[in-house]
C-alpha cells in the first residue's frame, strides 16, 4: 500500500501477506492428488497455501481447461470464473537439424510424476523385440539432482542400458537441437497441468507420444499419439509406429503448436485487467 499497488499477481499459486486484491495462477493440483510424489512437508505446504489462494483470490487463472475443472471441483469454485491463460512454447529460433544416430527424446526431472521409468522399460522392450532397431538411443534431458534410486538400479540391470543417455540440464540451443532431430518426443508423465514440452516438440516438426491423462489429452488433441500412462507394451508399440509412420503426425503437430502463443494468453490477462482496474 505504501507504494500505491492496486493489485498483486502470483504466478506460482501462492498467496502474499497483503490486504490488496490478489490474482493468482494455479497451474495444477498434483500435490492434492498425489502428495506421495513430494516430500511430506512440501506437499503439506502447498496443500495449505494453494487452498488459501483459491479462497482469497479475487481472480483465479490456470493454464488449461482440465486444470480449471480440477481446481473448481477441489476448491468449490465456479469453473466459469477461472480464466484460462495457456502456456506456450518459446519463440521458434531455428531448426537445428543434422543427421545423428536416430533417437527418441524426453524432457523432465527424474521425479515419480514424470514417469520416466515406464518409458525406459518400453524402450528396453522395444529393442528386445526389434533387433534391427538397436542403433536407436533414448535421450532424456532434465534435472538429475533428484536421485531416483529405483530408476537407476533398474537401468543398471537392463541389457541395453548403454542406449539410454541422461543429458542433465541442457541449454536452450541444445534443447532446440534435441527436439529437431528426434524420431519422436515422448511424455509419459502421470499428471500435468499443461505440458509445454509437447508444444515445443511439435513446433519443431517432431511427432509426439504422450500419456493419456490430465491436461496432456487436451494439449495433444489429435495431433499426436496418446498411450495408457503405465502400459509398457503400448508404449513399446508406439515407438515402433513412430519409426515406421511418424511423418503422418508432423503437419498435425505443427498446426497444433500454432494455436499456442504468449500474445494470445497475455491478451486474456490484459482484458481482465481492463475490466477490473
Amino acid at each position: 500500500k505504501r507504494k500505491n499497488v492496486d493489485l498483486y499477481w502470483s504466478p506460482d499459486g501462492l498467496p502474499a501477506a497483503t490486504n490488496i486484491p490478489q490474482w493468482i495462477t494455479i497451474h495444477d493440483l498434483n500435490f492434492e492428488h498425489h502428495p506421495e510424489w513430494l516430500k511430506p512437508n512440501v506437499a503439506n505446504y502447498y496443500r495449505k497455501h494453494v487452498r488459501k489462494s483459491a479462497q482469497l483470490a479475487s481472480q483465479l487463472f490456470t493454464v488449461s481447461a482440465w486444470s480449471a475443472a480440477d481446481i473448481a471441483e477441489r476448491y468449490n469454485k465456479h469453473v466459469e470464473d477461472i480464466l484460462i491463460t495457456p502456456n506456450a512454447p518459446s519463440t521458434l529460433a531455428s531448426n537445428n537439424t543434422y543427421n545423428p544416430d536416430p533417437y527418441f527424446c524426453a524432457v523432465g526431472a527424474l521425479t515419480p510424476r514424470k514417469n520416466i521409468i515406464t518409458l525406459v522399460r518400453a524402450f528396453e522392450s522395444w529393442l528386445e523385440q526389434y533387433s534391427e532397431r538397436r542403433h536407436f538411443r533414448l535421450k532424456i534431458a532434465g534435472s538429475t539432482h533428484l536421485v531416483n534410486t529405483a530408476l537407476d538400479q533398474e537401468i543398471q540391470q537392463m541389457r541395453f542400458k548403454e542406449n539410454i543417455e541422461f543429458l542433465g540440464h541442457v541449454t536452450g540451443k541444445e534443447l532446440e537441437t534435441l527436439y529437431s532431430n528426434a524420431t519422436a518426443f515422448c511424455m509419459p508423465s502421470a499428471m500435468e497441468g499443461f505440458g509445454i514440452p509437447l508444444i515445443e516438440a511439435m513446433q519443431y516438426g517432431t511427432p509426439v507420444i504422450s500419456a493419456n491423462n490430465s491436461a496432456l489429452i487436451e494439449v495433444v488433441s489429435g495431433a499426436g499419439m496418446l498411450i495408457d500412462t503405465y502400459d509398457v507394451s503400448a508404449w513399446a508399440n508406439a515407438l515402433e509406429k513412430m519409426v515406421t509412420d511418424g511423418s503422418t503426425w508432423v503437419p498435425l503437430g505443427i498446426q497444433r503448436a500454432e494455436r499456442y502463443n504468449w500474445e494470445r494468453s497475455a491478451a486474456v490477462f490484459i482484458d481482465a485487467l481492463k475490466k477490473n482496474i
